[in-house]
């Protein structure tokens, strides 16, 4: 008797947490005015990109993070000639910011390169604070239940494209070739993957991949919209991911 009252209280205990988890949901949103997007193209072989890194990964501290800030940190493939072939580097965002370059956007394809709301930024070389006029735009919302995401936006009479980017923080690499040699370097925000996913009527139900295992403490995303055949965004948001977020071995 005694042995079945057991059996029953741990079923019921399985069921309460699988329930508990499958009701877990996180939601990301911005506000009425425009969320500045950070974008910023490095490299671990490039020497001149640490300081850029420094800058970028002190926003993990900024009371304006996801509420008016969203970094990303997107390594290309260019410099791994150097000696040094960066983990966190692909095609794709290199390719991203040869698109900038192809749009005008950018004078040219270098690193450490800032792109602030789809245009080049300079100021950090002079020292410039970062500071943005932020616009009117729409709210956009989204909903992420396991990897199960849902998106809405305010605005939505004409075509968007709703890109998504996981993050991954506290990331230690000892670089043992190349212009950085020996040096160890911390990266934050860093692009583990690039999705993108079109709508017509300011809604979007996608199911998320998996996220790349490379030793990340934390994980973020960050989203943002761009009105279909532009690349600039026109509204973003982004945030914390649960600790037990599920990354692929």
């Amino acid at each position: 008797m005694k042995l079945n009252v057991i059996l029953i209280v741990l079923s019921l205990s399985l069921v309460l947490i699988e329930v508990s988890i499958a009701e877990d949901k996180v939601k990301f949103q911005s506000s009425a005015k425009q969320t500045t997007l950070i974008e910023l193209f490095t490299s671990q072989g490039c020497s001149s990109c640490p300081p850029a890194d420094r800058w970028l990964n002190s926003f993990t501290d900024d009371p304006r993070l996801w509420k008016e800030i969203v970094p990303i940190a997107f390594h290309i493939n260019y410099w791994d000639r150097l000696g040094w072939k960066d983990p966190f580097a692909t095609e794709k965002f290199t390719e991203r910011q040869y698109n900038y370059s192809r749009s005008g956007r950018i004078s040219s394809v270098y690193t450490p390169c800032l792109i602030v709301n789809g245009k080049e930024w300079r100021g950090w070389f002079s020292g410039n604070k970062l500071n943005p006029e932020r616009t009117e735009s729409g709210v956009l919302t989204a909903t992420l239940i396991g990897d199960q995401l849902e998106a809405d936006y305010t605005e939505n009479n004409e075509p968007l494209e709703l890109h998504v980017v996981i993050l991954g923080f506290d990331l230690y690499t000892d670089i043992r070739r190349g212009e950085n040699r020996n040096k160890r370097l911390r990266q934050e925000f860093v692009a583990l993957s690039h999705e993108k996913y079109k709508s017509s009527d300011g809604h979007w139900s996608v199911k998320l991949d998996k996220i790349p295992n490379n030793g990340s403490k934390r994980i973020g995303i960050a989203l943002w919209l761009i009105k279909t055949g532009s690349i600039a965004p026109i509204q973003a948001t982004g945030g914390w991911l649960p600790d037990d977020t599920t990354i692929s071995q």
